[in-house]
């Protein structure tokens, strides 16, 4: 049986590989070298950024040469701006151009799919704390017209008041699954390669349901 490889693509693009049984090949993280106006004039860069990015991230797919299958996790809307929504469809389908060198089955599992196949999801008292620390946020903004944004010192008064350690956001949770399941020590800052290896993971679950485009 040959591995599974899965794929977060994002500036800094995940990669997760995973045996048949389950357990960790590789994980790889492989940033954009460059900043997006370094490659040329809009909006040529991003055509030039994505394929370059693209071409590194296919150059250490390639380096597992018993794949059995390619697993991407599907688009979501960017929180960012939409130039950051841009670059990832744009890197996606570069991707795709790439791979087409490669004979393997390339499959897209969405987010919600593969958090639901593995049982990842916030427990009752982390949504209770995330709306604690929400109303609390929101108290001090109202009480100071003009600010738009809590002040990192007052954010941290107030969640050392609540006792929290902060909002649990769905980076945490999968970076604490990945270390959690295959006891690796991943940061919050590492949650690209976490996804890469929960969507390999996920993939390997019978019934998981795949994207179909529509």
């Amino acid at each position: 049986m040959g591995v599974t490889v899965g794929l977060d693509l994002a500036t800094k693009a995940g990669i997760g590989v995973l045996r048949a049984d389950g357990s960790v090949v590789s994980r790889i993280i492989v940033e954009r070298p460059k900043k997006i106006s370094e490659y040329g004039h809009y909006p040529y860069c991003y055509v030039q950024a994505a394929q370059e990015h693209a071409a590194a991230i296919l150059h250490d797919v390639a380096a597992f040469s018993d794949i059995e299958r390619i697993v991407i996790e599907e688009t979501n809307l960017s929180k960012g701006s939409r130039y950051a929504q841009k670059y990832l469809e744009f890197l996606h389908f570069a991707v795709l151009e790439e791979f087409q060198s490669i004979p393997l089955p390339i499959i897209y599992l969405d987010t919600g799919a593969w958090r639901k196949a593995l049982g990842i999801a916030l427990s009752k008292e982390q949504r209770k704390g995330n709306a604690r620390l929400k109303v609390a946020l929101d108290a001090w903004l109202e009480g100071h017209p003009g600010i738009e944004k809590v002040p990192p010192k007052e954010r941290n008064r107030i969640k050392s008041e609540l006792g929290i350690a902060g909002k649990v956001t769905s980076k945490h949770l999968s970076v604490a699954y990945a270390n959690q399941r295959w006891g690796l020590d991943l940061k919050k800052g590492e949650d690209d390669v976490a996804d890469a290896l929960c969507v390999a993971a996920a993939s390997q679950v019978p019934g998981v349901l795949f994207c179909d485009g529509r």
